[in-house]
């Protein structure tokens, strides 16, 4: 039997997503080895560190708004009123403040021993690369939520680290130090801000844009917008957490750098299962907008068969092949091998589940969800502490790997409870046709 037409849309908006992630995996591995191979080990090692403080510094400006858009143009699309997309602004004047106050404190105790002058060029590179990451980021989520699933992944998947990777070699010929390419990088980002909102202006219009970023939000916002920017937050620093704690307990640059390595290698085992969750993501929010929860178990089941069905071959290679991709990026990072290879593994669970945390986050339990974060947090600082002094960096691979096991199990508890209670399966009369 031939896929209906709606499937055929999903599946074609699903692969031109993939296209996006493998585009971006191909472009961190680019960096990593320009920057490992063109850069003395201590510069390299610095420089990935602020990479990571501008991502995690560009989930609390967005404070997770970009994951709580699709909410919003539901609302837009029902009302006829673009300024029901409002809000970021009122979040950005919050969330900046705190990360100019953050940054500096955490440059200071990550990238030792870095002078006062460092500290504080690498502050301002870290808050304007943030604030553009942060840009594009909501720009993508309201492509996404309008339907441009390709457009919101090309912002992300394409513009930013492409600009990033092209920024090296930049720095490269000017000078040697991790600011140099800090500063390089910082430009490239918001370049590659600025292509998205043109992008989003053509697809979307001047005013839809406009109400997303610029608008104040009316009183009464969603009570689900602080916890769903906390559990972002907490979900960022908890995929950082090993690498700032690994030179804290006294690991050498050269490690700090190939754990660093493995982890960003081992997100590209992702991306399969994110292009799944982000055109379940509408679906997921459709279904629960009208109460169709007989849709929404559907929906549910199907991501999770899709995700594992991706994402197991993908993650079957990448740790057949570890030692090998990681001596794509240097040839001294294949001793952290077997780190790839439980970091893999962790994906894979992670992706059988399906995307749980967009249904808690859409259902209006992201509480529930950011109860799990924060117990994925204090899993990992518990078990990487316990085990650093026997196991090394490896420790930290083991610690995310039981950290998302434990929280994907919660998450099923969770949802099955949800569906066998609250969210019965009773189909809504006002629900569309099933695109399946």
């Amino acid at each position: 039997m031939k896929p209906g037409p709606g499937l055929r849309r999903h599946l074609t908006a699903g692969s031109a997503f993939l296209l996006t992630r493998v585009t971006n995996a191909l472009f961190v591995l680019v960096q990593l080895a320009l920057v490992a191979r063109g850069f003395p080990a201590g510069e390299a090692a610095a420089f990935f560190v602020y990479w990571t403080v501008v991502w995690v510094a560009a989930m609390f400006i967005r404070f997770g708004f970009d994951q709580f858009v699709p909410k919003l143009v539901a609302r837009a699309a029902v009302s006829g009123d673009p300024t029901d997309l409002a809000g970021f602004r009122n979040v950005i004047q919050r969330t900046l403040a705190l990360v100019c106050i953050g940054v500096p404190l955490v440059l200071v105790v990550v990238i030792p021993p870095a002078d006062l002058r460092e500290i504080a060029i690498g502050t301002g590179l870290c808050v304007m690369g943030a604030a553009a990451m942060a840009t594009s980021f909501v720009l993508a989520g309201l492509l996404k939520g309008y339907g441009h699933v390709a457009a919101s992944g090309w912002s992300t998947g394409f513009l930013a680290p492409a600009f990033s990777a092209a920024a090296v070699p930049i720095a490269h010929a000017v000078g040697g130090s991790w600011t140099t390419i800090a500063a390089a990088t910082t430009v490239g980002l918001a370049g590659a801000a600025g292509v998205t909102t043109l992008m989003s202006v053509r697809l979307l219009g001047s005013d839809r844009v406009s109400a997303a970023l610029l608008l104040r939000a009316r009183p009464g916002l969603d009570r689900d917008v602080l916890p769903t920017g906390l559990l972002f937050g907490i979900a960022e620093l908890t995929s950082w957490l090993p690498l700032w704690m690994a030179p804290v307990l006294g690991a050498s640059d050269q490690a700090t750098a190939g754990l660093y390595a493995a982890i960003r290698v081992s997100a590209a085992f992702s991306w399969a299962f994110l292009a799944v969750a982000t055109v379940a993501t509408p679906l997921i929010a459709a279904a629960l907008a009208r109460y169709d929860y007989a849709r929404l178990r559907s929906v549910l089941k199907r991501s999770a068969a899709a995700g594992a069905a991706t994402t197991a071959p993908l993650a079957l290679f990448g740790m057949l092949a570890a030692s090998d991709l990681l001596g794509l990026v240097d040839a001294s990072y294949d001793a952290y091998a077997f780190t790839l290879v439980v970091l893999i593994a962790a994906r894979l669970v992670d992706a059988a589940t399906g995307p749980l945390v967009e249904a808690l986050v859409l259902g209006g339990h992201a509480r529930w969800e950011l109860a799990n974060q924060l117990l994925g947090a204090g899993v990992i600082v518990i078990v990487g502490v316990g085990l650093e002094p026997s196991a090394g960096v490896e420790a930290f691979a083991w610690a995310y790997a039981i950290a998302f096991s434990t929280q994907n199990a919660l998450r099923v508890l969770q949802i099955g409870w949800l569906l066998r209670t609250k969210w019965q399966a009773v189909p809504s009369p006002k629900a569309p046709r099933d695109p399946y």
